[in-house]
């Protein structure tokens, strides 16, 4: 039987606020110890609960649109409505037939509360009545039906279904739909779209795709739970489902965590093949990209993760696509992953391969762009030194934009002169290391860099 505190947590779960006002009255009622009221009361909201949540399930299903209706002219006529309705919700399905027992027991109560029966109301039955009341009815959203499932698998492939191909906006698509969706319903919903999936043509295909990313995006624990359960881990081993595999964890990283070994191992196959089919000029803002997933999991705080299992698809992404725009705006918090893409970075500046070094310098206004948020200032003076290294072998670009003083790249500038300042002995090391001239080659890039 629920105690005193849990009534309260539960008035406070109820999702419409005009009834959450109603029961904060009945609760009144409860502690002065007027029983009676407290379960007449607790009735009538309920009612007005189930009432409210039918005119809106009508909004997109017949049947509930035709009880709704009923119900309506009959409260007009102040005719008696309460047992017609769950008698009709019952057997349209609209609620299961545990809820109607429920309500029979609770009405009995009522009954017995409102009218002089010789009952004496106890505070176990008020306990009673508002715990079932709110349980099964006002603290959800909506009916625990697939009506409203089936409306919305029966619109999946309309070529309209996703008006934008943002997930922003693919997100805000698929939390309006889902909003007359009950929670027990999910699983549902979303064992249906996976079955579409794989029979359906490519628009309806596509917006399936896009339904479990933005599912997926929502980040509400028991869909990411049910998406892991029916769709990650009992659909890996088939290829078949491999894309929509990969595109919802760029949607959730959250999606990776605790997930099973074996489960892990059948993913990074699908991570390389990503990594080798794509191209460096290919989107990364698409969901197929592994740009995407390694951003997803950054961006959830997971770098760790990546640093323990995924370190050497890592290392091989960085490779391929050095200057992916996506990571480097995200930036590394983990020490080893920033090392690996800093030390990247700056052996393709300093590279002794002409094509190599005037690539880096092609990109390097967008480094210089997110310095501030992307390299340490010993690594910004190095990437002066490598630049200059990559000058002195003939890389033509290079000698460009040492000539200018560096002028080109204002913010590695200004981070390579406050390492000088800050860290003269660390500075002259890198020069040493890099060029085999100490003292001289400082000298020669401090002034480039007061210039």
């Amino acid at each position: 039987m629920a105690h005193l505190r849990d009534l309260e947590e539960l008035v406070s779960s109820i999702r419409n606020t005009e009834m959450k006002n109603y029961m904060r009255e009945a609760m009144s009622c409860y502690m002065a110890g007027a029983y009676r009221a407290c379960i007449v009361l607790t009735f009538i909201a309920m009612f007005e609960d189930i009432s409210k949540k039918l005119e809106e399930l009508g909004k997109i299903n017949k049947k509930a649109r035709s009880i709704s209706q009923e119900i309506e002219k009959r409260k007009n006529e102040q005719d008696i409505f309460e047992s017609y309705l769950l008698d009709q919700l019952k057997a349209n399905n609209l609620i299961p037939a545990i809820d109607h027992d429920f309500y029979q027991i609770i009405k009995t109560l009522r009954n017995k509360s409102a009218h002089p029966s010789g009952h004496r109301c106890s505070a176990e039955e008020a306990r009673f009545v508002i715990y079932e009341s709110i349980t099964r009815f006002m603290c959800h959203p909506n009916f625990s039906t697939t009506q409203a499932c089936d409306e919305i698998l029966s619109r999946i492939g309309d070529s309209n279904f996703f008006p934008s191909n943002l997930i922003s906006a693919t997100t805000e698509t698929v939390k309006k739909e889902i909003s007359n969706v009950h929670e027990t319903a999910v699983p549902y919903l979303l064992e249906k779209i996976i079955d579409k999936y794989l029979t359906s043509e490519s628009s309806t295909l596509r917006n399936c795709e896009f339904f479990i990313n933005g599912l997926a995006r929502i980040d509400r624990e028991d869909i990411c739970t049910e998406i892991k359960l029916r769709l990650i881990e009992k659909k890996i081993t088939n290829k078949n489902y491999h894309n929509i595999i990969f595109s919802s964890i760029c949607a959730n990283a959250k999606l990776l965590k605790n997930i099973h070994n074996v489960t892990l191992s059948r993913i990074k196959p699908l991570l390389s093949e990503a990594i080798s089919n794509k191209n460096p000029s290919s989107s990364e803002t698409l969901f197929d990209h592994p740009a995407s997933f390694f951003r997803s999991i950054v961006e959830q705080d997971m770098a760790l993760f990546i640093t323990e299992n995924l370190l050497s698809e890592f290392q091989s992404f960085i490779e391929k696509f050095p200057y992916s725009k996506l990571i480097l705006k995200v930036g590394l918090p983990q020490e080893n992953l920033y090392d690996l893409l800093a030390k990247n970075l700056l052996n393709l500046a300093g590279s002794n391969h002409f094509d190599t070094a005037n690539s880096f310098i092609e990109h390097v206004n967008e480094l210089d762009e997110i310095t501030n948020n992307l390299l340490l200032p010993k690594d910004c003076f190095e990437l002066i030194v490598q630049i200059n290294s990559a000058a002195e072998t003939g890389a033509w670009r290079s000698i460009r934009v040492r000539d200018s003083n560096f002028s080109r790249i204002p913010n590695i500038k200004a981070s390579a002169l406050s390492f000088i300042s800050s860290s003269s002995e660390d500075a002259q090391q890198i020069c040493q290391r890099v060029s085999g001239r100490g003292a001289p080659l400082l000298s020669d890039l401090s002034a480039r860099l007061m210039a």
